[in-house]
């Protein structure tokens, strides 16, 4: 088996010098921002580059367990994040939901890491379009998980889908 050297040296590289020089960049600009540009939309190559992000994830022995839903109602995600008690967050320019279906993947663990897969992905895309976000915390029983669970029947989201990650995307402040 070829050995591979991911960090852009010596032969065999998966990344030049260079790139991985660009990444550590995006690494290192990467930021949890919780004041945005009011009423700026996301642009047509915005989202479709987020959700392409969201979709370039591993999945435990390839269930894909996970569904993204991308909220851009400012009313919507105003009432969402004022109820969390983040305010000030719900000036962003849209809210990505993740939730699992706990029937295609029941081992729990599973579906929370392919959910910070899911949201690292993101976040870093969103930074490289000159974005910020912030991961909003969604912990089992809390109020805020209660609201995204009554949000599923306005989503169209069927089955027993959890809310496992919420994060906002915008231009900071």
């Amino acid at each position: 088996m070829e050995k591979r050297n991911a960090l852009g040296k010596g032969e065999g590289a998966l990344l030049r010098e260079e790139e991985t020089v660009e990444f550590q960049e995006l690494l290192e600009k990467r930021r949890s921002v919780r004041s945005y540009k009011k009423g700026r939309p996301l642009a047509k190559e915005e989202r479709e580059k987020i959700l392409l992000a969201a979709s370039l994830i591993p999945s435990a022995m390839n269930k894909r367990p996970l569904r993204a839903y991308l909220l851009e109602d400012r009313g919507l995600i105003k009432g969402i994040l004022e109820e969390k008690g983040q305010p000030s967050i719900g000036d962003c320019s849209a809210l990505l939901l993740v939730y699992g279906d706990p029937e295609v993947q029941p081992y729990r663990p599973f579906l929370d890491q392919e959910a910070g897969a899911l949201a690292e992905n993101v976040m870093l895309m969103a930074v490289s379009l000159g974005l910020s976000t912030c991961w909003l915390g969604v912990h089992e029983g809390a109020i805020f998980e209660k609201r995204l669970l009554a949000l599923r029947e306005k989503l169209g989201i069927e089955g027993k889908d959890i809310p496992l990650v919420a994060i906002a995307i915008g231009e900071a402040l």
